[in-house]
């Protein structure tokens, strides 16, 4: 015999709760597209956050991003990627490398298992 542990409405309420937080909020290391929505769609790593490099400031925070991740940045070539470093440097960010592009992203996944 199963034991009711807890009513639908409290399972709604935790289910809604969770799907409020992002991706960003959960993880410790985030991968990060900088690269337009257009080139995100042509392909991108499974689970990154794709913030164009020229928006980083705005939506840093709003996308989830902690000061204390580890951001695992990347673009085409490293350029913008470099620029979007930059930026969340001087909001305070620490924690971020540069694969440059996303060939370099599922090297670094692989290479660094979380």
């Amino acid at each position: 015999m199963i034991k009711k542990l807890c009513s639908i409405g409290s399972i709604t309420a935790v289910v809604a709760a969770l799907s409020s937080f992002s991706a960003a909020a959960l993880a410790d290391r985030v991968y990060l597209d900088v690269r337009t929505p257009q080139e995100f769609q042509q392909g991108h790593l499974e689970g990154a956050i794709n913030i164009p490099f020229d928006q980083i400031g705005e939506r840093a925070a709003a996308a989830g991003l902690k000061q204390d991740d580890e951001l695992v940045v990347y673009c085409r070539s490293g350029r913008r990627a470099g620029m979007a470093i930059k930026t969340l440097e001087s909001m305070g960010y620490s924690n971020m490398t540069n694969v440059r592009d996303l060939d370099g992203a599922r090297g670094w996944q692989v290479a660094h298992p979380q």
